[in-house]
């Protein structure tokens, strides 16, 4: 291909939980929703992703799960952009929630699910309690964290009951 055309390269990898630990990667002209069918055409099962909506068409076969990573760096852009770091209450919130994480990532998948639904659960609650009365320009960097948060709300919430996931899919 010539130097400037784009390309994709799509990872896909098991859990970290996983005693096998695999990683795919997967070389594409193109980021289409198509693409990821074909990719995912024989799993079905758990699929932790960003909100990118070419995974829509998975619905059906796979469970999608939110990455709190991804929607970490749209309210960090936002905050640093205002110059609000320290102000910032989704931030933060989503900072205490990794935080907690990592205290419990050598813990089992069962401890963890137990924890995130005693601690975590309390966090989320705010965290959605503030986004939910949020008044943000639209177009603004908060107001697209905002959408991208709420836009995932269902599938970051399922991390509450999946103690063999991570927060988010760093990993990859």
């Amino acid at each position: 291909k010539p130097a400037k055309s784009k390309s994709y390269m799509w990872v896909a990898r098991t859990v970290m939980k996983c005693p096998q630990q695999i990683t795919l990667y997967a070389y594409a002209n193109t980021r289409s929703g198509a693409f990821a069918q074909k990719l995912y055409q024989n799993f079905t099962g758990v699929l932790q992703c960003d909100g990118y909506s070419g995974y829509n068409l998975l619905e059906g076969r796979i469970t999608r799960v939110g990455c709190w990573a991804h929607v970490r760096r749209k309210f960090y852009d936002a905050a640093q952009a205002d110059g609000n770091m320290a102000k910032s209450v989704p931030l933060n919130l989503i900072n205490q929630m990794f935080a907690l994480e990592q205290e419990w990532q050598h813990f089992s998948p069962r401890v963890r699910r137990r924890r995130r639904r005693s601690r975590t659960r309390k966090l989320l609650k705010r965290f959605w309690k503030w986004i939910d009365m949020a008044q943000a320009t639209p177009k603004s960097r908060l107001g697209k964290a905002i959408t991208y948060a709420l836009d995932q709300r269902t599938a970051l919430d399922r991390l509450i009951n999946m103690g063999s996931l991570d927060w988010s899919n760093n990993a990859s």
